[in-house]
């Protein structure tokens, strides 16, 4: 299967293609074009969309048609023989290329990547379920997500939004169209900021602040009813963590959820440290104290995920390696699945690899349409346990939850924090496999269709799917038409 690369550093390498272009006879004919600097994906009558880099501030298209044919490049129409357009382009700016004449006629979009803009190989097609594909792209090295990307599915680009010195994690698209994202920065493992949400124009429609404490960067849940529930680190001074090691006295990072209103007031919160106890924090707990200066509060807690689940909400805390569902009308924890042992704790059937080590560091619960809870495994602090996306049956009157499906890949052999997995309504997977640089999608069998592998050691936080109920591609075309005009 053909490889595709985006590449912003390829400058003026050629790339022949044949392209058949219905002539006036029922025969078709064959037109060479090669553009400088090239495509990509490779040009193909069926690939309608493409990059290119144009540093130089032109990129030439040269046809070679043996007959007069129905092409056009720019709005100019292709001559017998051999002709070369020359196409003014900056950095954002696109150019159209048609094939073909009336209804008929196919429409091929080349915009130009910027310089410095990330990297990435992908090959295979994204699962019909996955029309489009959301997330944001960090350097090796760096706590900077200097790039939120919407792909079309065959990982091309066909949106984006230059984000520099801000961490912008947690991409996706919320309710009316719009696009949003950790609009922060990154300290550590955590950090502070708003959850910003733009139009696909790049116009602000809001920042959505917390109020108890700093933003956490890494989940922001929008619902229908136009509230957020965010994530608040909120220091709390003289907390006993003798039992981890870290003394009687010592502030804690508490992770606490607020629903905020659309004019911005806490409608409804929910304190992590008040429900859960120092016990429960073993197996990470003493590194984090030991890793903490002593004037900061150790990030006990780390919740990454939110998910509604009728009057309750499941969410997932790496640092107790757990899951639980809380009960929005008392605060109290219905069920724990995974961590340490409490009376909240559901039995696990039908996972022997891992008795008494459900989950090691996990990531992205999500519940299912048909009640089933989804979790991204990394299995991270566990010697030689490779991730693995699963799913779960809970059985609240049993108090038992049933692995019912898990989905590894022999590529993948580690994954120490970040990630997601995205389970879709035909039963493929969309899963980003972190700290690794890839991002897989599998059908129902978990055969891999699709693969992106980031450049440079790059990785994303997680990558979504971006359902035409959510945003149209002409929508995200339309919208960097806008910030980029010709």
């Amino acid at each position: 299967m053909p490889r595709r690369r985006v590449n912003s550093t390829a400058i003026f390498t050629a790339l022949s293609v044949c392209l058949l272009v219905p002539a006036s006879s029922v025969a078709s004919v064959a037109t060479t074009v090669t553009t400088s600097p090239s495509l990509t994906p490779t040009f193909a009558k069926s690939i309608t969309d493409y990059t290119t880099t144009c540093v130089a501030g032109t990129v030439s298209v040269t046809t070679n048609a043996p007959s007069s044919t129905a092409f056009r490049v720019d709005g100019k129409a292709v001559k017998k023989g051999l002709t070369t357009t020359r196409v003014r382009l900056a950095a954002g700016q696109r150019f159209k290329m048609i094939s073909g004449a009336g209804p008929t006629a196919v429409t091929h979009s080349v915009r130009c990547l910027p310089a410095g803009f990330p990297t990435w190989a992908a090959s295979g097609t994204l699962p019909k379920t996955v029309p489009l594909m959301a997330f944001s792209v960090a350097p090796v090295g760096s706590f900077e997500f200097p790039y939120v990307v919407i792909t079309d599915p065959k990982g091309v680009p066909v949106w984006w939004m230059h984000t520099p010195n801000k961490s912008s994690m947690d991409v996706k698209v919320v309710p009316g169209g719009n696009i949003g994202f950790f609009g922060g920065y990154l300290v550590g493992d955590t950090g502070s900021g708003p959850f910003s949400v733009y139009r696909p124009d790049g116009t602000k429609v809001r920042d959505v602040q917390t109020v108890s404490g700093e933003g956490d960067p890494h989940e922001t849940l929008p619902t229908a009813r136009g509230t957020y529930y965010r994530i608040a680190g909120v220091n709390r001074p003289h907390i006993d963590l003798s039992a981890i090691g870290g003394g009687s006295d010592r502030s804690v990072r508490d992770n606490v959820i607020e629903e905020i209103s659309p004019e911005g007031t806490v409608l409804w919160s929910w304190s992590t440290l008040d429900h859960v106890g120092i016990s429960e924090m073993v197996r990470w707990g003493p590194l984090l104290v030991a890793l903490t200066p002593a004037g900061s509060g150790p990030d006990l807690m780390h919740m990454n995920s939110i998910e509604e689940d009728g009057t309750g909400l499941v969410v997932s805390v790496r640092h107790l390696d757990a899951v639980f569902r809380i009960n929005k009308s008392d605060g109290s924890i219905d069920w724990k699945l995974g961590g340490t042992n409490t009376p909240q704790s559901l039995s696990v059937l039908g996972d022997p690899a891992y008795v008494g080590a459900t989950f090691g560091g996990q990531h992205d619960a999500r519940m299912q349409p048909d009640g089933t809870i989804t979790v991204y495994d990394n299995g991270s602090g566990y010697t030689g346990r490779a991730p693995r996306a699963v799913r779960w049956r809970v059985d609240k009157v049993a108090r038992t939850a049933s692995l019912v499906e898990q989905l590894d890949d022999p590529l993948i052999a580690s994954s120490f924090a970040a990630g997601g997995a995205r389970r879709l309504t035909d039963g493929s997977w969309l899963v980003a496999w972190c700290h690794q640089p890839y991002v897989r999608a599998y059908n129902a069998a978990h055969t891999s269709v699709f693969s992106m592998k980031f450049g440079g050691g790059a990785r994303t936080y997680r990558a979504v799917p971006v359902t035409t109920a959510q945003l149209t591609k002409a929508q995200l075309v339309a919208g960097m038409d806008k910030m980029f005009p010709r």
